[in-house]
């Protein structure tokens, strides 16, 4: 009956637990309120709490920013028999307000075919998060600085082709008026006169600094004449 029922989880969540405090991830269970009624030491450490703050009920909207309850009732109802959830990414919150970036992966807890709660494990990603967001806002600033610099920026693949300029270079070589697909043809030899020696020095990843002969197209009546100039 429901008796034995209940006995039969207490005994296999006892079992349980005693595996995941020897776990280095933060491993959780909730009720089917979303009440925590479950946290290893290593989860009550990274967020901060006591287990008299569990035992007195913590919701885990508490841990969740407002604007993601809605996905995270979803995701948590969407949770079936014999079917564990796929990972997700939340934003949670430390006891003291600290955000953390978790990858969550949830699964029913069963016992004869019922689910009585919902077991997860996480895995803090806060440091890779952080990583992306810093790239994020070096290439918005690099990208700023590329495009509206003065100064004729390109960037070349190893094969010499053109993949990316900004306006100035495109003026300074009267590119204007092509299209996107044709200057993806465009060489780096058909504009820059290198020698072998600064080719090979290019491909290695080196630097250099000189006067470059360079061919810039000029449109005259009888269609397009090239010449040369000095950078």
């Amino acid at each position: 009956g429901y008796h034995e029922q209940q006995c039969k989880l207490r005994q296999s969540e006892a079992r349980f637990h005693e595996t995941a405090e020897l776990m280095p991830g933060v491993i959780f269970e909730l009720d089917l309120n979303f009440k925590i009624t479950y946290m290893n030491k290593t989860g009550m450490n990274l967020f901060g709490y006591s287990q008299d703050k569990i035992d007195k009920g913590l919701s885990i909207f508490s841990v969740i920013p407002k604007e993601e309850h809605d996905r995270l009732k979803k995701d948590m109802q969407n949770i079936l028999p014999n079917k564990p959830f796929g990972s997700q990414e939340y934003k949670m919150y430390k006891s003291d307000d600290t955000p953390l970036y978790m990858l969550i992966k949830s699964a029913p807890i069963l016992l004869d075919n019922r689910v009585f709660g919902i077991r997860a494990c996480l895995v803090d990603i806060t440091e890779r998060k952080n990583i992306e967001e810093q790239l994020y806002y070096s290439e918005r600033k690099f990208r700023m600085i590329f495009q509206q610099s003065p100064l004729g920026m390109a960037i070349f693949s190893s094969n010499g082709l053109l993949i990316e300029s900004n306006k100035s270079f495109l003026t300074m070589f009267n590119l204007e008026a092509v299209t996107q697909s044709e200057l993806k043809k465009i060489k780096m030899v058909s504009i820059f006169k290198f020698s072998s020696e600064k080719t090979q020095h290019l491909k290695g990843n080196g630097v250099f600094k000189s006067e470059i002969e360079f061919i810039k197209q000029k449109k005259n009546n009888s269609g397009i004449e090239a010449y040369k100039k000095y950078l």
